[in-house]
């Protein structure tokens, strides 16, 4: 299955998830999003996949110390957006997911988790 594939199977997990993007090193692998969600201009996207890989690896860094990372998750007043690594290639591969509220927030991460260990690498 394609990136934009495995996008919009996880939008379709629930009502409340907007936007799935699919990131390797900082490139746009796939994403799909619902009507209502517009993703950014490509140079603000490109700038807010960096940043987030940047969140990821950070935290990445730590897992000797907390042990493996499941996923980040970040609130904002809009959205909010879950971080999930994907896959255990040394290339930092990620799903972002922005979700509004509201939602109940295990219930959103076991549906995404249990759609990414299905998931090839």
């Amino acid at each position: 299955m394609d990136p934009v594939e495995h996008c919009k199977d996880i939008v379709e997990l629930d009502k409340s998830i907007l936007l799935v993007a699919l990131i390797e090193n900082a490139n746009l692998l796939g994403s799909y999003s619902k009507k209502p969600m517009v993703p950014p201009n490509e140079q603000r996207f490109k700038v807010l996949r960096i940043q987030t890989e940047l969140m990821v690896s950070m935290a990445k860094n730590n897992e000797d110390f907390f042990g493996e990372l499941s996923y980040l998750m970040f609130h904002s007043k809009l959205l909010d957006v879950f971080l999930f690594p994907v896959g255990k290639s040394r290339k930092l591969k990620l799903l972002a997911v922005a979700v509004k509220r509201p939602y109940d927030h295990d219930q959103i991460a076991k549906k995404i988790l249990g759609k990414l260990s299905r998931m090839k690498d």
